[in-house]
């Protein structure tokens, strides 16, 4: 069931950031992680169990697709540079009304 006063966030890869990035959605009181991908097989699920384990009902998918389809998802999260985006992907979605990634600068 989701919550209607939470941003709900799927995060697109089973990146090193996810060390702090999964504690970080998972603590905040306005936000809430709906789903991880990751192209790797079996990534996503590895990354949620060791970051945020007790997370329950949390999506895993090994298709970045799937989870920029999912429609309760309101933000997406790239742990990556722009120039690796799925191609035509990170415009507002029918899922996602906006995407954030990790610049490439910082």
């Amino acid at each position: 069931m989701t919550n209607p006063t939470k941003l709900r966030w799927g995060i697109l890869g089973a990146a090193r950031v996810n060390e702090r990035l999964l504690p970080a959605i998972v603590e905040a009181p306005n936000a809430e992680l709906v789903a991880i991908a990751s192209r790797r097989p079996g990534a996503a699920a590895e990354t949620l169990a060791k970051y945020a384990s007790q997370q329950q009902g949390v999506q895993c998918y090994d298709d970045l697709d799937r989870l920029l389809d999912h429609a309760d998802i309101q933000a997406v999260y790239l742990p990556w540079p722009t120039r690796n985006t799925p191609s035509g992907r990170c415009a507002p979605s029918a899922a996602a009304s906006t995407c954030w990634w990790k610049s490439p600068w910082r």
